[in-house]
Parts: C-alpha cells; structure tokens; sequence
C-alpha cells in the first residue's frame, strides 16, 4: 500500500478510508432499502417498524467498518528507503529500485497476524471485507431494485399511473447516481483486491487509468446523469440560469420540476 502522505502515520489514512468507504456504501444501500419500504402495501410482511429500521442500518454501518479496521489497525507498516520490507521487494523485484529515493512512502508486510492462530495479513483481511461488501451490496441492492419495478408492474396496486410513473423515474436517477461512481470507484479496488490475492503487478499504464477512473468519478456521473435524464437536465440549467440572473424556464407544472428530487407522495404515504 503506497501513497500515503509523509508524516501522517499510514494506520490513520488506512482507518479513515475503511469507514468513509463502508459509510458511502450502506448509505447507498440504504436509500434503496427506503425507496423499496415506501412502495409496499400497508400489510406488507416486508415492511419495518422504525426501531427495526435503525438496527437494520446500524449493522450496516458498523460490522464491515470494524472489519476493515481490524484490517488497517492491525497493518505492520513500516516507512522510509531503510525499511527490511522495502530491500526484501527491491532484491525480489529489480525494477522497483527508484523506491529507495524515496520518503513518502509506507509499505505493507505480508506477514501472517498473529501465527499460528491467524495466519492471513492484513492485506488480506482488508481485501476479503471489501470483496465481502461489494458481493453482498451487489446481490441485495439488485434484489431491492427488481422487486421495486415489480411493485410498480403491479396491475392490482392502488398507485395512479402518474405516481407509478414519478417513482419510477425517481428510480432511474438513483440508479445513474449510484451504479456510476460506485463502478468507477468500484473498478481501481478490485484492481486493488487482485493486485493483493493474487500478488501480481499491473503495468503502470493501467494502474494511472485506475487511479484517473476513481478521481473523475463525480464529473462522469454528472456527465451521465445531464445526458441521460432530461428532467434532471432542466433543473441543473435552471439553477444554472438563476444563478446567472436569468429566470429559469419553467414547466407546465411545478411538481413535474420537482419530481425528478423530491418523489411524490404515495398513496400509501410516506412513515
């Protein structure tokens, strides 16, 4: 694990990375998880009261954070161009020689925890909690999503066919806005997990793509996001106008301008 600002001890960046990463992924698991409570019946079996709601988020938020952190916490890192680890890789690896110029820099061992009774590193407990997350965010987000769409197929719903079509299009935005930068933030950490199971290099050409992917992640979702919803589009621009001076130019209805951010109610109504 390189790139950590010198000075800063790395188990602090390490730590501080593991919960706003699990954080940006439960509270994205969580918007789907409302939105998927907002559109069941008022009998519903799936529905939730409000303690078993904050359990529900709670575990979320706390059981992958302290798994990353017994990862990063746990690291035996050691800094600077005399450290064991580094001449240990450097005899390994030739072209990694320019390493020893540098300051800047932590690495991490691969040294089992705590031999013989945990015999896997750091490395990989951190890299096994992410793969944990992202299948399991996967696989229940995708279920939540699908069952969404068949509230909203339901011939037999109380829903009016205008409110059917605002969730609806609600749900398309929240999907942009989610599978975008998850998947591009999503692409360098599995480069991250293989590069660390798998202990193999990647050519520097890749890994820069890796890295650009991640840090433009907020202007490609927006870039999707104004080219593929128009409603979304109208409201940036006339934000945009309004912040020029111009009035923005307004819809036939105010609600149709509001949809795309604010759902409509339901009949079922929100708790």
């Amino acid at each position: 694990m390189l790139g950590v600002l010198r000075g800063v001890h790395g188990k602090i960046v390490l730590s501080i990375g593991a919960v706003f990463m699990n954080g940006m992924m439960a509270s994205t698991l969580q918007c789907f998880v409302y939105r998927h409570h907002v559109l069941l019946k008022p009998g519903s079996k799936l529905r939730f009261s409000k303690g078993r709601y904050i359990r529900f988020a709670l575990y979320h938020y706390l059981s992958p954070t302290i798994w990353f952190l017994c990862g990063s916490l746990t690291a035996p890192l050691e800094a600077g161009p005399d450290s064991e680890i580094l001449r240990k890789t450097i005899r390994e690896d030739s072209s990694l020689a320019y390493m020893a110029s540098l300051n800047s820099f932590y690495i991490m061992d691969r040294r089992a925890l705590y031999p013989p009774y945990l015999e896997v590193s750091s490395g990989m407990l951190m890299a096994t909690a992410i793969l944990a997350v992202i299948v399991y965010g996967v696989i229940v987000t995708g279920l939540i999503v699908w069952h969404c769409f068949a509230l909203l197929n339901d011939q037999h719903s109380l829903m009016s066919t205008r409110t059917k079509q605002i969730h609806r299009r609600f749900l398309h935005v929240l999907l942009i806005g989610v599978t975008i930068p998850i998947a591009t933030m999503g692409l360098p950490y599995i480069g991250v997990l293989i590069m660390v199971l798998i202990r193999i290099r990647f050519p520097q050409w890749l890994t820069n793509l890796l890295v650009g992917t991640q840090a433009a992640h907020t202007t490609l979702t927006s870039f999707v996001l104004l080219s593929a919803t128009p409603s979304y589009r109208r409201y940036i621009i006339g934000m945009v106008s309004g912040f020029f001076g111009r009035p923005p130019q307004r819809d036939k209805s105010r609600h149709a301008r509001l949809s795309i951010v604010v759902p409509a109610r339901s009949e079922y109504g929100f708790e």
